[in-house]
């Protein structure tokens, strides 16, 4: 019987570090405001916005915006594009969203960014912006087609048991040549006494280019050990 293994994790560390990639944890200095904005609609007001990320060329940074609200339940962020050399123009990035921490990544050629959701408990999610003109991206994938992938090659087309409560994308790497994007994944669940079983670390590619999963000999090799059970 075992808990989720770490070396896969480890191992998936050391290929991230080979790329150039910013995390939002990674975090500079807030961003001057040139005013304190506020709105008094609805009694809401805009916090003022804070980096998260910057690109890999230092030509955009990714800036969150709090807008808070007499009830909790009302508050809700959302992400933009800022260029660096003129604040002024910024770009939303997705929809508005209640609050959800989330850390990106941008593809060395700065045309991608990749976005590690955090839903809440033992789930998490990932998006997939694609930059179409200036400093405007656009979402081209989320994690509901890396599970049909992840169904398809892993379970064999199975169904995932409705009983495993974790659900977590996590990112890798880019590529050097940003034509690929490294993502591995953790489902199943924990038995109290017995240990958890499921799948950890299941590694793959998403191609950039051709709009489709891969999976390469290194990394089926690596996958034959991703499924942990408690009598293992």
């Amino acid at each position: 019987m075992r808990l989720f293994p770490t070396v896969l994790g480890i191992i998936a560390c050391a290929i991230s570090c080979n790329f150039p990639v910013l995390a939002a944890d990674e975090k500079l200095a807030p961003a001057e405001s040139p005013s304190d904005e506020s709105s008094s609609a609805a009694g809401k007001a805009e916090e003022k916005p804070e980096i998260v990320c910057t690109s890999p060329k230092g030509t955009f940074r990714i800036e969150t915006v709090l807008t808070k609200a007499e009830d909790p339940a009302d508050e809700y962020e959302q992400q933009y594009v800022v260029s660096t050399t003129d604040p002024n123009i910024r770009e939303p990035l997705g929809e508005k969203y209640q609050a959800q921490s989330a850390t990106y990544y941008v593809s060395p050629d700065e045309q991608w960014i990749f976005a590690q959701v955090h839903y809440g408990s033992g789930m998490g999610g990932a998006r997939l912006y694609q930059r179409k003109k200036d400093f405007y991206f656009e979402r081209v994938m989320d994690e509901k087609s890396i599970w049909k992938f992840f169904g398809k090659q892993a379970l064999k087309g199975k169904k995932r048991p409705s009983d495993w409560g974790v659900e977590i994308v996590d990112f890798v790497a880019w590529s050097p040549d940003s034509a690929r994007v490294h993502f591995s994944l953790r489902t199943g669940k924990r038995v109290t006494g017995k240990g958890s079983f499921g799948y950890y670390d299941w590694h793959a590619y998403y191609n950039v280019r051709s709009r489709k999963f891969e999976l390469t000999d290194d990394l089926r090799a690596l996958n034959r050990s991703a499924y942990v059970r408690p009598e293992d």
